[in-house]
């Protein structure tokens, strides 16, 4: 089976293969070339290496044009006795530009970081990983009260409280905010009508207070993290705890023990199967809930 490693767009790598091994006693190598797959651009030539000469390494670089997919290299050396030597390394490219991932309106992970954390899985498995990864996502939404990765939120109705500050449903505000307070439209800035906290998604009437009334106030606005991209926003500890959950649910979809409570083993002993999130992942969640005044 050929050696498989996941590399991303621009990234440069140097791979060896010693064939100590498999050569006759003093045989070493006196030529090599490597071949590589469209997609991948190679740094310079195969170099014969090693104590005895019997290591052959080359460096390359995945192409920026590159496309997610598997891609070949191929190694070959010639002894001096005149044996052929071949070995291919496979590489999977993965952008972070185009990332695979489930519904990217809830992926809180990419579906390779995901089936890395679980270990062991197929490409068989793709699809209920895919569907972990999506109702985690929204699993982590509900209960933090807020929707997490960036998303633009059109006309959001809030009632006016009659006082200085309103906090909108969902933060941190990233993109342009748009507030319609009783039919007008306001205007943000220090010296204006209002002033937005983007992190904590805190709006601060600047003249009075916000005017009183149901669904009196309009706000469009694009608030939330990026998970995957260049620019990953999402805090850490949201995202691993995502792992973990999507891990966990996983080895239960395995086992086989979706809806039960609790397992009887043949010594008697009884398991409780824990459901929902996992204990650690709600302490994680818990300060990542969306403020409520």
């Amino acid at each position: 089976m050929a050696d498989i490693r996941e590399m991303r767009i621009g990234e440069k790598e140097t791979i060896a293969f010693d064939w100590a091994d498999d050569l006759a006693a003093n045989e070493y190598f006196v030529s090599a070339e490597a071949t590589l797959d469209t997609g991948l651009s190679a740094n310079g030539t195969a170099t014969i290496g090693g104590s005895n000469n019997t290591q052959i390494s080359q460096q390359f670089t995945v192409a920026n044009n590159a496309s997610d997919g598997y891609y070949k290299i191929t190694i070959t050396g010639t002894t001096d006795g005149g044996n052929v030597k071949k070995k291919t390394f496979v590489i999977r490219v993965t952008s972070y530009t185009a990332p695979t991932v489930a519904n990217a309106n809830y992926a809180l992970v990419r579906l390779d970081e995901a089936k890395d954390f679980i270990g062991k899985v197929t490409d068989e498995d793709t699809a209920i990983i895919e569907m972990l990864i999506e109702s985690v996502g929204r699993k982590f939404n509900a209960y933090c009260d807020r929707t997490l990765i960036t998303a633009t939120h059109n006309n959001e109705a809030y009632d006016g409280n009659g006082k200085e500050h309103m906090w909108l449903r969902n933060y941190p505000v990233t993109g342009n905010i748009t507030v319609i307070e009783d039919d007008t439209t306001l205007t943000e800035g220090q010296d204006k009508d209002y002033i937005c906290y983007n992190n904590e998604g805190k709006l601060t009437r600047l003249s009075g207070v916000w005017y009183m009334g149901p669904k009196e106030i309009l706000v469009t606005y694009t608030a939330g993290y990026n998970a995957t991209g260049n620019s990953i926003t999402l805090p850490h500890d949201i995202r691993y705890a995502a792992l973990q959950q999507i891990a966990y649910e996983f080895g239960r979809y395995q086992r086989k023990d979706l809806g039960l409570d609790s397992i009887t083993y043949p010594d008697g002993s009884i398991t409780r199967t824990q459901t929902g999130l996992l204990k650690e992942v709600k302490e994680i969640l818990d300060s990542h809930k969306r403020w409520t005044i």
